[in-house]
């Protein structure tokens, strides 16, 4: 069978083409790279004014869905013509004293009226003792407040209230009197003088732009705002003025960029927000009225219409969990902004990554870094890709390498970030993480968990897997046992009988009776049964790439053949044989190669892979010299008999002209034994019984 040379297991970066000796001639990349799809939706999202199209930016962390959402709306914030802000207060209600007014003014303008009001309201007060004999009293007080009635006649919630400020004042003048140089303590919450105030809640500069507010905590007050309150000798009391605006008032007119599993975390937030986007307003209510708790202390604010465009932000998983629970996420939020973490390793694509990379050097102020040094960056965010023919978006992580090869850079007092630098910085990543797949390797290479990487065993295999320990995954060789004897066809996945086997893997072993079942099973009965095993693993097992290895063991327990343990195997298998593609072959290989280095290579040792995975191959160097020199060997394929025939050194499957196995293949001996399995049967009555398979000595060839 052919195997991959060492060629096939890298995809280099080569610069040289670029003629140049280090990112300090090169230009920088300052548009938004591999993301065309998210960024047409939240430019789509930003631009309609329709109901519902709120936005849910998906992706991994680290993808930049915040770098992504912050530059766009940097972009769009000044282009929205049907967005408007405007300020807001809260001021007394004379009518009905504990649900305070709102007064809404044009951007610059609240603070304004705040000022011109409480001039308006000082001078009244002084005026007051020596008017209020006068006869025309009432016209004195009015004329007061005739230039701000001018001002904002166009407002109709302004003029009520200025009117309503001069029925109050005309109404208590006696107080206004009495109080007139008394020092009472004007800051008290009964006190009369209280009620004239004006509370700024949202302001914004003349000619602003749309607030883009992002808010890390989005519990219930954060988001729609919440009343202080103040204690005077124990007595509890709040009033408009402690009214707090929220990050709802803040983006009122803007944009509110939240964090989605925060906001799910949040008791009732997620509630509230839902309602203010449903009912176009923002509603302040504390919590015990929400949950009808009584209250000695409460006020109920006027609502202010709600014209806001939110973001979610959130890994996929968030979003189809509150979408599996909640429908209502699909109905406020419409458009749905799917950050790629990948994208394709094309020539246009590296040149652009390239200068990416630049700009993160020169944003950080970072040492400059060869050339050699960019492209190990490059190859490295392929390896983080999981694909030879793809770059990683994730520039959190090349971030961090580019900080960690400048340290390195630094302490060994270089001027310019190198290669070596930057390969010591992933050897350090590395060591800094692999505690538990060192300690995994002792107990393998001092035999407390078994594994054979020599010789040959019926019935076992080397299967790959990879191991999750807080973050950091490493692969590992696990061996899988199978063992057959006469029954009834099942094949007994032990792992799923004690419940440890995920759905995926269950299913796995349900194709794996499939595929045996159409080899083997249409022209005799199946008489046998069949239990697999995943030896010395503790945890739940899932997923289906070691769904070839189990099938491999099954041949080689029906068979009666010894295979290699020397060649370890992942792949995941259809009905119909076909190997498919898997997840972390580079980790799985690496995994394995490195127990066959600590116990010696032979020349024999060697790993299987699906053909789909080769472009995805990104080895480290060691692994590819040993391939190089032939000590180590990687072989693709597509099919289950491929796999069997290097397992094996027999032939899988080959037919005479009468349509029979060919004697000595691995079809031939799985044939026999199992014709005899059926003989022994019919033998003993052609229902049989379990206890038969107690006495199976005879029925081995």
């Amino acid at each position: 069978m052919k195997e991959l040379t060492h060629e096939q297991l890298y995809h280099q970066c080569d610069l040289s083409q670029l003629n140049v000796s280090s990112t300090d001639e090169l230009n920088t990349f300052d548009d938004i790279l591999g993301q065309a799809r998210a960024l047409q939706a939240i430019q789509f999202g930003v631009g309609m004014p329709h109901d519902g199209y709120n936005i849910f930016a998906l992706g991994s962390q680290g993808v930049g869905k915040k770098t992504l959402i912050s530059r766009t709306l940097r972009r769009e914030k000044k282009s929205v013509a049907h967005r408007t802000l405007r300020d807001w207060c809260y001021v007394h209600n004379f009518l009905v004293p504990h649900q305070p007014s709102k007064l809404s003014f044009p951007c610059g303008q609240a603070h304004v009226f705040k000022a011109t009001f409480g001039a308006v309201m000082k001078a009244l007060d002084a005026a007051i003792p020596a008017l209020v004999n006068d006869a025309d009293y009432h016209v004195q007080v009015n004329s007061f407040f005739q230039k701000l009635r001018k001002k904002h006649e166009d407002s109709s919630e302004v003029s009520h209230y200025l009117s309503a400020v001069v029925n109050d004042v005309l109404k208590n003048t006696e107080d206004f009197v009495r109080d007139y140089g008394s020092g009472k303590n004007e800051y008290e919450p009964c006190h009369l003088k209280i009620r004239y105030r004006v509370n700024v809640i949202v302001e914004h500069e003349a000619q602003s732009e749309l607030p883009v507010i992002y808010e890390d905590y989005p519990s219930y007050h954060n988001l729609i705002g919440f009343f202080d309150q103040t204690s005077v000798m124990g007595a509890v009391s709040t009033d408009f003025t402690l009214i707090r605006p929220g990050a709802l008032h803040q983006a009122n007119g803007g944009y509110l960029v939240l964090d989605a599993l925060n906001l799910l975390q949040s008791p009732h937030a997620w509630a509230a927000l839902k309602q203010a986007l449903r009912s176009k307003k923002i509603r302040i209510e504390s919590l015990n009225k929400v949950h009808n708790l009584s209250c000695n202390v409460s006020i109920d604010p006027e609502v202010i219409p709600l014209d806001i465009k939110i973001i979610l932000m959130g890994e996929r998983s968030v979003y189809y969990s509150i979408y599996e629970e909640d429908r209502d996420v699909a109905e406020l939020f419409k458009v749905i902004a799917d950050c790629n973490d990948t994208l394709a390793w094309t020539v246009e694509n590296e040149k652009n990554y390239i200068q990416l990379i630049v700009r993160l050097i020169r944003d950080n102020k970072l040492l400059p870094f060869s050339m050699a040094a960019v492209g190990r960056i490059v190859e490295a965010s392929a390896r983080c890709a999981g694909s030879s023919r793809k770059l990683s978006v994730h520039m959190g992580v090349i971030q961090d390498l580019l900080f960690e090869s400048n340290y390195w850079a630094q302490q060994n007092k270089n001027k310019i970030v190198d290669k070596k630098h930057v390969i010591e910085a992933l050897d350090q990543q590395t060591f800094r993480g692999n505690r538990a797949k060192i300690e995994y390797q002792d107990e393998m290479l001092h035999h407390d968990i078994l594994i054979d990487v020599r010789g040959e065993r019926v019935g076992t295999l080397n299967a790959l897997t990879i191991v999750e320990n807080g973050g950091i995954g490493f692969g590992v060789p696990c061996r899988i046992t199978g063992v057959t004897r006469l029954g009834e066809g099942e094949i007994i996945n032990i792992e799923r009988e004690i419940d440890m086997s995920g759905a995926i893997h269950s299913k796995g072993v349900s194709i794996l009776s499939a595929f045996i079942g159409s080899r083997f099973g249409q022209q005799q009965w199946l008489s046998f049964s069949a239990s697999l095993v995943f030896e010395q693993l503790y945890n739940e097992i899932d997923g289906d790439s070691a769904s070839l290895a189990e099938l491999c063991v099954l041949f080689s327990s029906l068979a009666l053949t010894p295979f290699k343990q020397s060649i370890a195997i992942t792949g995941s298998v259809n009905q119909h044989g076909e190997v498919q593609v898997i997840g972390g072959v580079n980790q799985k290989i690496e995994g394995f190669f490195d127990l066959c280095q600590e116990r010696g290579l032979t020349g024999e040792q060697g790993v299987i892979i699906p053909c789909a995975n080769v472009t995805d191959l990104m080895l480290h160097d060691h692994l590819i010299e040993s391939v190089k020199a032939r000590q180590f060997h990687i072989y693709p394929v597509s099919c289950v008999d491929d796999a069997l025939e290097i397992l094996s050194g027999l032939v899988s499957v080959a037919m005479t002209e009468n349509g029979e196995y060919v004697p000595d293949t691995l079809h031939y001996l799985i044939h026999q034994r199992l014709k005899k399995y059926t003989e022994y049967r019919h033998e003993h009555g052609i229902a049989g019984k379990q206890s038969d398979a107690d006495d199976t000595d005879s029925l081995y060839p």
